[in-house]
């Protein structure tokens, strides 16, 4: 499994860089909440059960792992860490994150970054901002936050890890207070990208 589809994945980053107009390379991405969802990679405890011992040393060395994994199947970049806070149980991607706290998804997330990145793997924080709380608890519902509530709760995590060196963003998929979060003027650009000082990518 693992020799054919390196070989197809170097063949397709040797015909972006080699012979389109901008050589760019591709990202070859995949989730990787607990472990990649890949064949032969390894299946981790959930973020949540990870964050129950309190072990940022544990939490490293498996990112590391992850890391290295990813690397050899032909990998550069995942949809990981996922820092939103879980404080509604209906939510459906609840097994997804660390759990309630701000500072422990903050703290573990950046963890999670720095061994992802160490080991040549983009990280892609997750989703900014106030995904969790959904109308109702279902996925992609309007959140009907405020910015009080929102700076206090929800944006220490993403802190952390923009902090931590995390190179990409990917923005929630929902509306927040009534706009849709990838087009908004204030989360988008004045406390992501001023505030925040982020200046990776951010991807839906």
């Amino acid at each position: 499994f693992r020799g054919p589809k390196i070989k197809q994945l170097n063949a397709i980053q040797r015909f972006c860089v080699e012979q389109t107009r901008l050589g760019i390379p591709c990202y070859i991405a995949t989730e990787c909440v607990h472990g990649a969802p890949v064949p032969y990679a390894t299946i981790f405890p959930t973020n949540g059960c990870l964050a129950a011992t309190f072990d940022l040393d544990l939490a490293s060395r498996v990112a590391h792992v992850e890391g290295r994994e990813l690397k050899t199947m032909g990998y550069n970049r995942v949809y990981s860490p996922n820092v939103d806070l879980l404080r509604d149980g209906r939510w459906g991607r609840s097994g997804e994150d660390y759990g309630e706290d701000p500072y422990i998804c903050g703290q573990f997330g950046a963890t999670n970054v720095r061994g992802l990145q160490a080991e040549g793997i983009e990280a892609t924080v997750k989703h900014y901002i106030a995904y969790s709380m959904p109308e109702g608890g279902l996925n992609m519902g309007s959140a009907h936050l405020g910015e009080r509530e929102i700076r206090e709760y929800f944006l220490p995590s993403f802190a952390e890890c923009i902090k931590a060196g995390a190179l990409g963003v990917m923005n929630c998929y929902n509306d927040v207070d009534g706009v849709p979060a990838g087009i908004d003027p204030l989360w988008m650009t004045k406390v992501l990208r001023e505030e925040l000082g982020f200046e990776g990518d951010v991807i839906t």
